[in-house]
């Protein structure tokens, strides 16, 4: 049968979640960056921040799989520095726009999730159980995106104690 071709243990995929886990411990762990000046423009609408990130995800896709097979690895690994930098500097400049908030960065989290939940939803993928994973965070962030309607989060950054500066 199919399901018995499909090989559901695959050691790459545990270290790359151990690592996003390991960073995301990180991130949360860390002090909050010092204040930085507002933009005084307007956050992108909800349902911008969701098709920029899923048209954001699609062009990683694109480089990181198609990119190798028409150009030399070297202008590969330009174009995916390239986009990284593009990609932290729209996101630095949305953020420090004055009325961004929690609900901004789940409709962003959620627009670059989507293609990987495409994707997930393909059939000999969704064997694996990933699709299961998948569909059960986007129901986890659909679920955050309610909650940030009538509660912002706050930062889950520590607070510095009363000995440190």
């Amino acid at each position: 049968t199919l399901f018995c071709a499909i090989k559901p243990y695959q050691p790459g995929r545990l270290v790359a979640f151990g690592i996003v886990l390991g960073l995301g411990l990180v991130a949360v762990l860390l002090r909050p960056p010092p204040p930085r000046q507002h933009d005084a423009r307007p956050a992108p609408g909800l349902w911008r921040l969701r098709w920029a990130g899923f048209g954001m995800q699609v062009a990683l896709f694109v480089i990181y799989y198609l990119a190798p097979r028409l150009v030399p690895p070297v202008v590969t690994t330009g174009l995916l520095c390239a986009f990284a930098g593009w990609l932290i500097w729209r996101l630095r400049t949305w953020t420090a726009r004055s009325d961004w908030s929690s609900r901004q960065t789940v409709a962003l989290v959620t627009g670059a999730f989507g293609l990987t939940l495409l994707l997930a939803l393909i059939p000999v993928v969704f064997l694996t159980g990933e699709g299961v994973a998948e569909l059960a965070w986007f129901v986890f962030l659909l679920r955050l995106a309610a909650y940030t309607r009538c509660h912002p989060l706050t930062s889950l950054a520590l607070q510095p104690s009363e000995g440190e500066p």
